[in-house]
């Protein structure tokens, strides 16, 4: 069993997956506090963890009825994979090495580019955990393009400023940072009014539905494009 979750780390990750497991998670509530008061943020933190503390300090997560490591990254980093291995690893060195394998792994994918439709579907997919999200100045938490759409075209102009000025840009630093579509970060960040941003993200979504349709059909395409069809009547 743990052979055959061993071997799964190393299949059906895409870059933006990558980045999420190496996220930083920002919510404290949501941050691993060890007994010591140490504040686990990111794989990396629970690395150094799991390679400085006491055996006797380690069981006090994990033993053959409990694995409070591989519940939190599966709730929280939501590597599933990962946490499937570290089920069934009740040794603190193996857990560790497997760990630092894990994120050397992410660290390679996450630079790794996508072409064609898998790129188009990665760049299209909503956000997943809470350090994804856009928030807005009006109070909206932005998931994917769809949503920023949107708000590009209906938020008051004070809204918009608050997020796009002559000193920076978030929506593009989003596009980028988050939705891993440089092309479009780059052309958001040259735009001399919003209603260029909105053609140019309209135009940039009608590509990616191309790319998407040029697969077979499945339930996911015929939701984008549902939205596409909403956002022209709109």
């Amino acid at each position: 069993m743990a052979k055959k979750k061993i071997h799964s780390l190393k299949k059906g990750v895409s870059p933006k997956e990558a980045r999420r497991y190496l996220r930083t998670v920002s919510d404290e509530t949501r941050q691993f506090y060890a007994r010591d008061g140490r504040a686990l943020r990111n794989l990396w933190d629970l690395y150094a963890y799991l390679k400085n503390c006491d055996e006797d300090v380690f069981r006090n997560y994990v033993d053959g009825s409990r694995n409070d490591f591989a519940v939190w990254v599966r709730d929280v980093i939501t590597d599933e994979d990962l946490a499937g291995y570290m089920d069934y690893c009740l040794a603190r060195g193996a857990m560790a090495n497997r760990l630092l394998g894990r994120i050397n792994l992410l660290v390679s994918l996450s630079s790794k580019k996508t072409v064609g439709p898998k790129r188009a579907e990665m760049i299209l997919e909503e956000a997943r955990v809470p350090e994804e999200l856009f928030i807005t100045a009006d109070g909206r938490a932005i998931r994917d393009l769809w949503e920023m759409l949107d708000f590009i075209r209906t938020s008051k102009d004070e809204a918009f400023a608050h997020h796009v000025n002559e000193h920076r840009n978030d929506i593009a630093t989003w596009v980028e940072d988050i939705v891993l579509d440089t092309d479009l970060s780059d052309r958001i960040r040259k735009c001399k009014s919003r209603e260029d941003m909105h053609k140019i993200v309209y135009a940039r979504l009608r590509d990616l539905e191309q790319l998407v349709s040029s697969k077979k059909k499945s339930p996911a395409d015929a939701h984008h494009a549902a939205r596409l069809v909403s956002m022209i009547k709109a």
